[in-house]
C-alpha cells in the first residue's frame, strides 16, 4: 500500500474515544496556545492589511475572525486567522519537524466546524489528527529540505494537517482521506529566503498553507482528487521537495505514537532558531550583574541554520524577531523576549539599536556538528565582552518551552493570559480557557467562536 493511502486509511478510521486521554488533553492545550496567539495577532501590527485585504475578496461571511468582531467565508476565515496567529512568533512547534502544526491545522479546523455546527469531541479529534501528518512528513523531510533545497519546512507541510483535520471534521473515508491528502498538490511553495529575511510576507506562511490544506479536503468533498501516490511517487512531494528523506518516519509507530505530545509551546515571540540563544543572554543576565555601559562587544556563536539570523539594524518587528542581535540585545536589557519588545517603542530605542550593532553571528562548527547529529539540539553560545577584558559566556542546547525543558502549567497559563487578554477582557480570557478545559462536553463549537468574536 502506499505511503498516502496507508495514512488515509489511518486517519479515516480514528474517533475521539481512539485517541488517549493524553493526546485528548494535549489538544485541548494545543488550542488554547493558538487562541492566546490569534487573539493577540488580532491586535496586531498587521491585522489591518489582512481584514482589509478578507474585506476586499468579498464571500459570505460564514466563520468568525477571532477578536476582529466580523465573519469572513470558510477559506479567508481560516487563511487570516492562521496568519494572524502566526504573526506574533508565538504559535507552537516542533523542532524534528520544523514545524509549526498549530496554524497548520486550528485555524481550518475551528472554521469549518463553526460552519458546519460541530461538537467539541469533533473538533479535538481534528487536531490531534491533524497534527500526525505535518509532524511525520516533516521529519521525514528534515533536515535535507532546508539545508540542501531551501524550503522553508513548516510551511511545506502545513497543507496536510489542515487536509487532514477537515477530512475528518467532513467525515471522510479512506478514499476520502487519501484524495484530501493528494489534493495537497495545490500547496505552496515556500522559500527560507523569505523567511531568515523577516519579510512581511512570511506571516502568511501560517495561514496560507492552512487555507490551501481547507481546499484540499474540500475539493476531496466534491469528488476532485490528485495521485494516490501523491507522496512517494517518482516524481511526487518527496522526491520534489527533497531528494533525501526518510519515508519509514511518515507511518512508523502510527497510532501508538503521536507526535502532538512532542510540540513546544513558545516562551518568547520570535524564530524558534533564536530560543536557545535568548536563553543564553537571559542566563548570563540572572547570573551576572552586567554593566550595559561596559559592554565592548558580543559574539554568537551558533549552529549553521541560526546564523543566517545576523541582521543587526532590523526596521520592521518582522526582521526584529529574526534578528539574533536584536533578541540578545533585549534580553540583556529587559529579561524578556515578548510582545512589548517588539513593538514601534522598542525599535526606534536607541539602547536597543546601539546594543544590537554590537552583537556579531557566526558558525560555532561543534555547534554545527551537535546539531546535524541531533536534531533536537539547538546550541547557542553568547559571550559578552567586557571593556575591561573580562569575558562572560553561556551556551544553551534546549530552549525553555520545548519538550526537555517545559514551562510549567503556571507559566503556560500566564502566556495564554498575557495574549488572550490582548483582546478580551480577564473574565472572558478565563471563560475561554475552561470552556477549552471541557471541550468534549460541548455540543456545538459555536459556543466557542461566539466568545472569541
Amino acid at each position: 500500500m502506499s505511503i498516502t493511502r496507508t495514512l488515509g486509511e489511518f486517519f479515516a478510521g480514528v474517533t475521539f474515544d481512539d485517541l488517549p486521554d493524553t493526546v485528548r488533553q494535549q489538544a485541548k492545550k494545543c488550542l488554547l496556545d493558538y487562541i492566546g496567539t490569534n487573539l493577540a495577532g488580532a491586535r496586531g501590527s498587521l491585522a489591518p492589511a489582512v481584514l482589509d485585504l478578507v474585506r476586499e475578496m468579498g464571500g459570505e461571511p460564514q466563520c468568525t475572525l477571532i477578536a476582529c468582531g466580523k465573519k469572513a467565508s470558510l477559506f479567508w476565515a481560516t487563511a487570516a486567522n492562521g496568519t494572524l496567529a502566526h504573526s506574533l512568533e508565538l504559535d507552537d512547534g516542533h523542532i524534528l519537524a520544523h514545524a509549526h502544526p498549530g496554524v497548520a491545522t486550528i485555524p481550518a479546523a475551528m472554521a469549518l466546524a463553526e460552519r458546519n455546527r460541530l461538537g467539541g469531541r469533533a473538533l479535538l479529534t481534528a487536531v490531534a489528527l491533524g497534527y500526525e501528518p505535518v509532524l511525520r512528513i516533516g521529519d521525514a523531510i528534515t533536515p535535507a529540505v532546508l539545508y540542501e533545497r531551501g524550503f522553508h519546512s513548516a510551511a511545506l507541510v502545513a497543507p496536510f494537517g489542515a487536509a487532514v483535520a477537515c477530512g475528518h471534521l467532513l467525515g471522510f473515508d479512506t478514499a476520502g482521506m487519501t484524495a484530501a491528502l493528494a489534493n495537497c498538490a495545490l500547496g505552496p511553495i515556500v522559500p527560507m529566503e523569505t523567511f531568515s529575511k523577516g519579510a512581511a510576507l512570511k506571516d502568511w506562511y501560517g495561514g496560507w498553507p492552512a487555507a490551501a490544506g481547507l481546499f484540499a479536503a474540500l475539493l476531496a468533498a466534491k469528488g476532485t482528487s490528485g495521485t494516490p501516490n501523491y507522496l512517494e511517487g517518482r516524481r511526487g512531494f518527496l522526491q520534489c521537495v527533497v531528494g533525501t528523506y526518510d519515508s519509514e518516519r511518515i507511518t512508523r509507530k502510527l497510532g501508538s505514537e503521536w507526535n502532538i505530545m512532542d510540540v513546544y509551546f513558545k516562551k518568547y515571540a520570535s524564530c524558534s532558531l533564536s530560543h536557545t540563544t535568548v536563553d543564553a543572554a537571559l542566563k548570563l543576565r540572572a547570573s551576572h550583574d552586567i554593566p550595559i555601559d561596559q559592554i565592548e562587544s558580543i559574539r554568537v556563536g551558533t549552529h549553521v541554520m541560526a546564523c543566517e539570523l545576523s541582521e543587526r539594524t532590523p526596521v520592521s518587528p518582522q526582521q526584529a524577531k529574526f534578528s539574533l542581535p536584536f533578541v540578545v540585545a533585549v534580553a540583556l536589557l529587559r529579561g524578556q523576549v515578548m510582545l512589548a519588545e517588539f513593538d514601534p517603542a522598542t525599535l526606534s530605542d536607541n539602547r536597543v539599536l546601539s546594543l544590537a550593532r554590537k552583537v556579531t553571528v557566526g558558525e560555532e562548527p561543534a555547534h554545527t556538528q551537535l546539531h546535524l547529529a541531533h536534531e533536537d539540539r539547538r546550541p547557542s553560545t553568547v559571550a559578552v565582552h567586557l571593556r575591561d577584558g573580562q569575558v562572560l559566556k553561556a551556551t544553551v542546547a534546549v530552549a525553555r518551552g520545548w519538550p526537555e525543558n517545559p514551562m510549567s502549567e503556571e507559566e503556560f497559563r500566564e502566556k495564554y493570559m498575557t495574549l488572550a487578554t490582548q483582546a478580551l477582557s480577564s473574565q472572558r480570557a478565563a471563560e475561554v480557557w475552561s470552556l477549552v478545559q471541557d471541550l468534549e462536553h460541548v455540543g456545538d463549537v459555536t459556543v466557542l467562536t461566539h466568545l472569541l468574536s
